[in-house]
């Protein structure tokens, strides 16, 4: 399988929801990577970029459901 982009997200129920969300077709030549932790996504997404060179998406949550934490992770 080519893979024509890549989706960088923190765990395996960010992994889920994605799948969930977006159509099964428009996945098929897109890779979903599960690397744990916002960090690891920042750094996974740009190694992708720089070797790859090609469109990559990065998925973090806030981790919270306080709008005011949520506001200052921003």
């Amino acid at each position: 399988m080519k893979t024509d982009a890549y989706i960088v997200v923190e765990g395996v129920a960010d992994r889920d929801m994605i799948k969930s969300v977006i159509n099964p077709v428009s996945l098929e030549n897109v890779k979903i990577e599960t690397v744990g932790g916002k960090s690891a996504v920042i750094s996974t997404a740009r190694t992708i970029l720089r070797i790859k060179r090609i469109p990559t998406v990065a998925v973090v949550d806030a981790d919270s459901t306080d709008v005011g934490q949520i506001e200052e992770t921003k």
